[in-house]
């Protein structure tokens, strides 16, 4: 549960925020996954039932993937800023994941921050971060138990998607008793978890399924195994004929390799190379990604490199292996 004190206080201030406001925005990460729609959707949903009209603000519009959720949203225009009295930030871990919506902090009268990464630095003037949650949608299933609005089942096909894209399907570590309890309370709504559970996971394009084919071609291993690495280029994805948001945890392909305990992948955008990290069981991936201006949970971070493909592969592998020497020696000691 959301405990302590300052933690209470923070929650009492959003509530209250909430209640004075007359224009509201709510913000997601760039490049949103289904925690970070998921849980901005419930939000917008459940503020509906007390009345409030919020406006959700996305820097890339929909995935593909996720068009299944079908809320309303707007596609942020910078020629435009808009202001709001409160504008909440959902599953940010810092100001750089909302690209150039960051411009709507300055513009409002409040500021909310709801996520989960245990690297957030607490940007806003109301900061509701618990690390130990497995998904900002665990954090939003909570807060919403206390705006004396009840979940429908809308809201809670909404929540579950947001825990269950976050989890891996429950398969994750950060998958804790408490989050499998509230998955049944969500069930219980009589949502159809097995359509979520197939769009998130068993839904491809084929371009997509053979963009995972040549990234699995094309794997490099390191460090005797224990770091492996895949990428895919502007090339590869024009050469399967799909857009960049199209395909999503390019990681996952590489995690999955018997032995690896760091998988790194590394995709072009246009916003420059996409790296993300996971690791199997030791290794604190999030610390490795705060060394390169990123963030995120100690099993799956990531960040964004301005260097070609090639040198960012270099530099994080290099970082990786120096880093795993230093733990080999700490446990010879």
């Amino acid at each position: 549960m959301l405990i302590g004190e300052c933690m209470e206080a923070n929650i009492a201030g959003l509530v209250d925020a909430i209640r004075q406001a007359k224009t509201i925005s709510i913000i997601p990460h760039t490049s949103p996954d289904g925690d970070a729609l998921g849980a901005c959707f419930a939000f917008k949903k459940i503020l509906a039932k007390i009345g409030k009209n919020a406006t959700i603000y996305t820097e890339d519009g929909v995935p593909k993937y996720l068009a299944f959720l079908q809320v309303e949203h707007e596609v942020f225009n910078s020629d435009n800023i808009p202001s709001s009295d409160l504008c909440i930030c959902i599953d940010c871990g810092d100001i750089g994941r909302m690209g150039e919506r960051k411009a709507m902090l300055k513009s409002a009268k409040v500021t909310a921050n709801i996520d989960h990464h245990k690297t957030n630095d607490g940007f806003a003037d109301i900061n509701i971060v618990e690390a130990d949650a497995s998904s900002a949608g665990e954090i939003c299933y909570k807060l919403f138990g206390q705006m004396d609005a009840a979940i429908d089942s809308d809201i809670a096909m909404l929540l579950y998607t947001s825990i269950a894209s976050d989890t891996g399907g429950f398969k994750y570590s950060n998958t804790k008793p408490e989050t499998m309890r509230i998955a049944a309370d969500l069930l219980e709504f009589g949502i159809d978890s097995a359509k979520v559970n197939r769009m998130l996971f068993d839904t491809e394009s084929l371009g997509a399924l053979k963009l995972k084919g040549l990234v699995s071609q094309n794997i490099r291993t390191y460090a005797d195994g224990l770091v492996a690495v895949g990428s895919a280029t502007v090339d590869m994805l024009k050469q399967c004929g799909i857009l960049d948001g199209e395909i999503e945890n390019i990681v996952d392909i590489v995690r999955c390799v018997e032995g690896v305990e760091v998988a790194v992948s590394l995709k072009e955008s246009k916003k420059g190379i996409r790296v993300s990290m996971r690791s199997n069981e030791w290794f604190d991936v999030a610390q490795m990604a705060l060394e390169f201006g990123g963030g995120g949970h100690t099993r799956a971070a990531g960040y964004l490199s301005e260097l070609s493909i090639e040198e960012s592969e270099r530099l994080i592998v290099e970082a990786i292996i120096k880093k795993i020497g230093r733990i080999e020696n700490d446990m010879l000691i």
